[in-house]
């Protein structure tokens, strides 16, 4: 008996070993895939949409894994505080301006940006709404590709500010934080 359950608890160690590897590899590679994941996913989990074997389709990631919100229901969501918001630009563009409270996510900074996430992740209810931005999601990729790992890792109330900094400079400037610091909302 003794040795079943040992059995049972190094097999559940190593899934979870592999769903880690798993994890950060996709958040390290978006557009590739571990071919051979799918295959060991128990029944009743798929693996997320592009990611059964082959490589992605080339462009952003599908839209039922986050929505896309405009001016007004950002500011909703800022005002009520209740979101999260993600900048998904890099470092130096963050510290350069960004949404006030926000905190900085830089997708193509794959080192900074997989150490943010796992904490992120570790912090994060994965029902809490949260807003990713970057400088426009029809000029900017970024944000869209962000919140598409952050779907991966579970996160499922998950928005894109169309607008992105640029037009939240524009309209509520006086809420624009300069630094490393997300600064208080």
């Amino acid at each position: 008996m003794k040795r079943a359950v040992l059995e049972l608890g190094v097999l559940i160690g190593a899934m979870l070993i592999v769903g880690t590897a798993y994890a950060l590899w996709n958040a390290r590679h978006p557009k590739r895939s571990i071919p051979w994941f799918s295959r060991m996913l128990p029944e009743g989990i798929r693996c997320p949409k592009g990611n059964s074997g082959g490589a992605q389709e080339p462009g952003p990631p599908q839209p039922e894994k986050f929505r896309f919100i405009d001016y007004e229901e950002t500011w909703a969501y800022y005002e009520s505080k209740a979101a999260i918001f993600i900048d998904a630009r890099r470092t130096k563009d963050y510290e350069e301006g960004h949404i006030r409270g926000a905190i900085s996510i830089p997708y193509w900074e794959e080192e900074l940006a997989l150490e943010r996430m796992q904490k992120f992740r570790q912090e994060t209810p994965s029902d809490h709404p949260i807003v990713v931005y970057c400088t426009r999601a029809s000029d900017c990729e970024d944000s869209q590709e962000l919140a598409a790992q952050l779907y991966n890792l579970g996160f499922k109330d998950l928005m894109v500010y169309r607008g992105g900094f640029p037009e939240w400079a524009e309209k509520a400037g006086d809420y624009v934080q300069v630094g490393t610091e997300p600064g208080v909302r």
